[in-house]
C-alpha cells in the first residue's frame, strides 16, 4: 500500500526510513537570535528511502535537542543516533570538536565511535539543566564499529562507553567534559602516534560540516586556522600550500605548525561572522593540521581534507582542519579517561580575547569569602564555575566575596553555583552598585539534587582588577 500524501512505503507493516536531524532536513537559512536562551527538545524527521520527502516521525519525539541563544544568531544541535553535536553559525555552517574514538583490532573491524551507530542503538542525549543562567546537556554513547560490535569488551562484559557533559552559557561559550569508561584506560594513548600503538583513544578533531552547494573554500578561509598560546602569541596558517609535517603529508604528527604546535588555543576561520574556537589545558597540549593520508605526498585535491563525498552540490560533507591532543589527561583512573575543552562560537574572536578567556578559565581568580554562612569549594574548570555551599540549607543570608582578578587571572563572564541556597530569589551588587536582572545578570534554580535547590548565577562581566560581589536573598514585599 502506498500513501500518496506522505509518500511512505509500507511493506509487511514495516516502515523503511532513514533518520536524519531536523537541522539537516530544513533548508539552510540565516539564523536569528531566539527570544530566550535555553534548550529545547525538537521533533525528529525522516526521509523515505525511495523519495526524499521529509516528514515528522512520531517515533522520534523528544529525541533531539537544540540550544538557542538570545544574544547570538547561532545554535547548538544535539541530534539523535550517529549524528554528533554541532555548533551552527549564523549562515548555517556546522562545526564540531568530534567525539571519542578508538580502535580494537582484535574484536572490531573499523574505527569504534558513536557515528558508526547509525541506528541509534547506543546513543542518548538528555537535558540536565535548563535555566536562564546556563544549560547542561548529557550525551551518552557506546564506542562500536560499523557492525555494532563494542570496543574493548572485558571478561565481565563491560565495553567502552562515553559520557560527554556540555555546560553551555549565554555568551556562546561551553565546557565539554568528555569521559570514556574503558578496561584499557591505564595503557591508552591520547592520540595516534603510529600504527604499532594498539591502544588509543582520540577526543578531538576539528570538523566542519559544509552546506551543499560548493567546495570547502566557499565556507572556510584559505588561512583556515589561528593558533594561540597562553602568552598571547599567535600565528595564522594557510592551507595553500597544505601545512606538511616534517615527515610528509601522511605523518601522524602535529609538527606542521612548527613552534606553534604546542599552542593550546585555536580559532577556525570560517566564512562567517561567528567562528568556532577551542581551548585546552596548556600542559601537554599539541595541535597540528589534519593529516591528509595522500599517496605520493600530494596535498588534498580540494585544499582541505574532505570525506564522505566529493559531490558538493547535493548534501552536506565533512572537512578535517586540525587535531588537538593533550598528552596529560585531565583525569585518568584504572577504568576511565577524561579530557576537558572550552569551546563555542564568538563574533570575530581574536588572539587577545582568546588569551583573556583562556586565562579566566585555566587561571581563574581566587574567590575570597567575606561573609559567614558559606563555604567555598573553589573553581571547577569542568563547569567554568565557582562552587559554594550554603551551610544553612534553604535559609540563605547575604553572600559577599571578592575575586582577585589581574591580567594573568582575569574575570570573564563568571558563573557561581551556590548549593543549598533554596528557592529564594536573589539580588546582585558589583562593587556596591546594584545590577538589575536581565541579560547581564541571569539566575537559575536547579532542583535535581538532594539537598537543593541550588542557585546558579551568571554575570556578563570582564575585569582585570579585584571585583567585590554581593548576592543577597530578595526580600518579598
Amino acid at each position: 500500500m502506498i500513501i500518496q500524501k506522505r509518500r511512505l512505503i509500507v511493506a509487511c507493516n514495516l516502515l523503511v526510513l532513514v533518520s536524519i536531524s531536523q537541522a539537516e532536513a530544513n533548508k539552510d537559512a540565516a539564523l536569528t537570535t531566539s527570544p530566550r536562551f535555553g534548550a529545547y527538545y525538537v521533533q525528529g524527521r525522516v526521509r523515505d528511502l525511495r523519495d526524499p520527502v521529509l516528514i515528522d516521525n512520531p517515533f522520534e519525539a523528544y529525541s533531539q535537542i537544540q540550544v538557542l541563544f538570545d544574544e547570538q544568531p547561532v545554535k547548538f544541535d544535539f541530534p539523535r543516533g550517529s549524528h554528533a553535536p554541532y555548533m551552527v553559525t549564523e549562515n548555517g555552517i556546522k562545526y564540531t570538536n568530534e567525539w571519542i574514538e578508538t580502535i580494537d583490532p582484535e574484536n572490531c573491524e573499523s574505527f569504534c565511535e558513536p557515528i558508526m551507530d547509525r541506528q541509534g542503538r547506543y546513543s542518548r542525549t538528555r537535558i540536565i539543566e535548563n535555566t536562564d543562567a546556563r544549560v547542561v546537556i548529557h550525551w551518552r554513547f557506546a564506542l562500536a564499529d560499523h557492525r555494532y560490535r563494542l570496543a574493548h569488551m572485558d571478561e565481565d562484559g563491560w565495553s567502552d562507553w562515553g559520557d560527554e557533559i556540555y555546560t553551555i552559557y549565554p555568551d556562546g561559550v561551553h565546557v565539554r567534559l568528555s569521559s570514556v569508561r574503558s578496561s584499557v584506560a591505564p595503557k591508552s594513548q591520547p592520540w595516534w602516534p603510529n600504527e604499532d600503538e594498539k591502544v588509543r583513544h582520540e577526543f578531538q578533531e576539528s570538523i566542519v560540516r559544509c552546506p551543499p552547494g560548493g567546495p570547502p573554500t566557499d565556507y572556510i578561509e584559505i588561512d583556515a586556522v589561528t593558533v594561540i598560546n597562553m602568552e598571547g602569541k599567535s600565528r595564522t596558517f594557510s592551507y595553500e600550500p597544505y601545512p606538511a609535517t616534517q615527515s610528509g603529508y601522511n605523518a601522524r604528527s602535529p609538527d606542521g605548525f612548527g613552534r606553534f604546535s604546542t599552542a593550546n588555543m585555536q580559532i577556525i576561520n570560517l566564512k562567517s561572522q561567528y567562528k568556532p574556537f577551542t581551548i585546552v589545558p596548556a600542559e601537554g597540549a599539541e595541535v597540528g593540521p589534519y593529516e591528509p593520508h595522500i599517496i605520493n605526498g600530494k596535498p588534498p585535491e580540494f585544499t582541505f581534507v574532505t570525506w564522505g563525498r566529493t559531490d558538493f552540490t547535493s548534501r552536506r560533507y565533512s572537512v578535517g582542519i586540525t587535531r588537538i591532543f593533550n598528552h596529560k589527561y585531565y583525569m585518568r583512573t584504572d577504568k576511565s579517561l577524561s579530557q576537558v575543552f572550552l569551546s563555542g562560537l564568538l563574533k570575530d574572536p581574536d588572539p587577545s580575547s582568546m588569551t583573556m578567556l583562556a586565562r579566566s578559565w585555566l587561571s581563574a581568580p581566587k574567590l575570597v569569602l567575606q561573609s559567614h554562612g558559606y563555604a567555598s569549594d573553589g573553581y571547577d574548570v569542568t563547569q567554568r564555575a565557582y562552587m559554594l555551599n550554603c551551610t544553612s540549607a534553604g535559609v540563605p543570608s547575604a553572600l559577599e566575596f571578592e575575586l582577585g582578578a589581574s591580567e594573568e587571572s582575569p574575570v570573564v563572564n563568571p558563573c557561581f553555583i551556590v548549593k543549598g541556597w533554596g528557592d529564594a530569589d536573589v539580588t546582585l551588587k558589583i562593587d556596591a552598585q546594584p545590577i538589575g536582572r536581565g541579560k547581564d545578570f541571569r539566575v537559575g534554580h536547579v532542583r535535581g539534587r538532594l539537598g537543593g535547590p541550588d542557585l546558579v548565577v551568571w554575570i556578563d562581566l570582564d575585569s582585570t582588577k579585584t571585583v567585590k560581589i554581593s548576592l543577597s536573598p530578595k526580600v518579598m514585599n
